[in-house]
């Protein structure tokens, strides 16, 4: 059992899949307040909702997401003023995505900056992810790898976690991963790469309210126990603050 964090709330959220009936996340209006409740109740204030970019895959356009998203963001603000929903994207990064984010920028970077979240099929090749990110930073983007402990290529490799950070690539792991819901061997992977700062931001990547649910303040306790209250603030509050406002993170 961790001790309970003396942060209580203001936790930021930058991986979250919230917006009802757009992708695989809440299937529905009561899905999502469930979430939005558990989230508040965990502590988290600021919600960066981030449907699936993935081609031939999506629920509905571009024009029809941002609408439900809008109806979305007033809905949540009348039930839970202190909460802010705020917008991005998943991207699920082909050859052929690339040829998208050439072309548009502004509807799927968070909160209109430079900043993009991005995930590769679990099973790519290490090779063919850097090559996708490096055409991502020569247009101007600024990668989140999302949840780097999921990739085959990555997990147990901190030689290629130092060379994505060489990039400036920003490093996101799930909050569950950190305290061992995908196993012990991911988890002390993780453990690692905090100890050597070489994570930026810890997110939930919420889907539900079961498996997959919008949960931080435990990941919050074992990362104060284990790294200080310095190091979760800067994981769970500082740095995600950072992307939202299109700043550079801050070097070790």
């Amino acid at each position: 059992m961790f001790v309970k964090s003396r942060l209580r709330s203001g936790f930021i959220d930058l991986h979250c899949h919230i917006i009802p009936g757009v992708d695989d996340g809440a299937r529905d209006m009561d899905t999502a307040f469930a979430m939005v409740k558990l989230s508040y109740e965990e502590g988290i204030r600021t919600i960066v909702a981030t449907p699936h970019y993935h081609q031939g895959k999506m629920l509905c356009g571009e024009e029809e997401l941002k609408k439900r998203f809008e109806k979305f963001k007033v809905w949540v603000q009348e039930l839970f003023p202190e909460l802010t929903i705020l917008y991005g994207r998943e991207v699920y990064m082909t050859y052929d995505a690339v040829e998208i984010l050439e072309q548009s920028r502004e509807a799927f970077c968070i909160c209109g900056t430079r900043y993009i979240l991005v995930e590769f099929h679990t099973t790519a090749e290490y090779s063919y992810m850097m090559n996708l990110l490096r055409h991502l930073i020569f247009m101007g983007y600024l990668p989140v790898l999302a949840h780097i402990e999921r990739y085959e290529c990555l997990c147990g490799h901190v030689d290629r976690i130092v060379e994505l950070r060489t990039l400036n690539v920003v490093i996101q792991v799930n909050a569950l991963s950190v305290i061992g819901q995908s196993g012990r061997t991911i988890q002390k992977f993780i453990k690692k790469l905090i100890q050597e700062r070489m994570v930026d931001i810890v997110a939930t990547d919420a889907h539900t309210t079961e498996r997959r649910a919008p949960r931080l303040r435990t990941a919050a306790c074992y990362i104060e126990k284990k790294f200080g209250t310095g190091m979760m603030e800067r994981l769970l509050i500082h740095n995600p603050n950072k992307i939202i406002r299109g700043e550079y993170l801050e070097e070790w």
